[in-house]
């Protein structure tokens, strides 16, 4: 399989610097350069305003640059510290190769986007029951601050650039590309806020108006919504089944005569003590690697 670092992040191929702008050119990305956005506050506010008229509504959608962590969500970290992510991840990376411990540097898009507010007040109901992980030991563990923010963030909009189709409704050839290999998230190319924007959120009040809804800041949302929508949530479920199954993995490992020496036998392998565990070993770790891959 290509490297995936080094195919396009829309799936087209190779990615060259010298080809791509270099806010596609994923190996441009690993530095983390793009932590300003490439827009002044005044052509920010200027987008928001049309946006707000849009939508009937001030703030109810915002433009947001993907590298500003005011946005992203706010969890507690493996220290106990308070931490937020970027909005849009497309690489978390361990800061460190050993294995206690778990620091991550988090590998951005850099991509405009549009997100959905909502007020603390609408998570309440939801808030503590999507606040806590299990850990390996069965034990439960608060991974988020004990009371909703003011404002809360959900990614409605991604703003980026893909392959036109032939069908409406079909899927992209370069997010098809992108899956082929391996890849579950297709980027597009970089593009800046437009018009398809704005008509975007006008579409979502309109639809809303369509269907008689009126949005409140007082209604409640339920814990998977706050799950599905959260990346803190995810990325902590995620790390305890990956120590879950390293922890079968050692298992297996201290005795692989005890899981597989009858599966070998039946096939009639023969193999030293040695062969046998490396090969266990180098099996286990490519099924591991393939079930928790940090890539996007």
């Amino acid at each position: 399989m290509t490297n995936p670092l080094l195919i396009a992040p829309d799936g087209t191929g190779i990615a060259s610097s010298l080809s791509l702008h270099p806010y596609d050119d994923i190996n441009n990305w690993l530095k983390g350069d793009f932590k300003t956005p490439p827009w002044s506050p005044k052509q920010i506010q200027d987008f928001q305003d049309r946006l707000d008229s849009a939508f009937g509504a001030k703030n109810a959608f915002v433009l947001v640059w993907s590298a500003d962590r005011r946005y992203g969500d706010e969890f507690y970290n493996e220290h106990g510290e308070l931490e937020k992510k970027p909005p849009l991840l497309f690489k978390e990376v361990p800061a460190s190769d050993k294995p206690n411990e778990k620091d991550y540097i988090y590998i951005g898009v850099p991509r405009w986007m549009i997100m959905e507010v909502h007020h603390g007040s609408q998570l309440e109901a939801g808030w503590e029951s999507a606040s806590w992980v299990t850990d390996p030991d069965g034990s439960k563990r608060r991974v988020r601050p004990e009371n909703p923010p003011e404002f809360y963030y959900v990614n409605a909009r991604v703003i980026d650039r893909h392959e036109q189709t032939s069908v409406i409704g079909a899927v992209a050839p370069c997010c098809q590309r992108m899956w082929s290999n391996g890849k579950n998230v297709c980027f597009g190319r970089y593009r800046e806020p437009d018009e398809t924007d704005i008509a975007f959120v006008r579409g979502i009040r309109e639809n809303q108006d369509k269907a008689n809804v009126v949005q409140r800041n007082d209604a409640e949302r339920c814990a998977k919504i706050i799950q599905d929508g959260n990346l803190a949530t995810k990325h902590f479920m995620k790390r305890s089944a990956e120590l879950k199954s390293l922890a079968v993995q050692e298992a297996m490992l201290a005795h692989p005569e005890a899981f597989f020496g009858d599966i070998l036998k039946d096939r009639g392998a023969t193999m030293s003590p040695r062969e046998f565990e490396s090969t266990v070993r180098q099996a286990l770790e490519q099924q591991h690697e393939e079930r928790f891959e940090k890539t996007v």
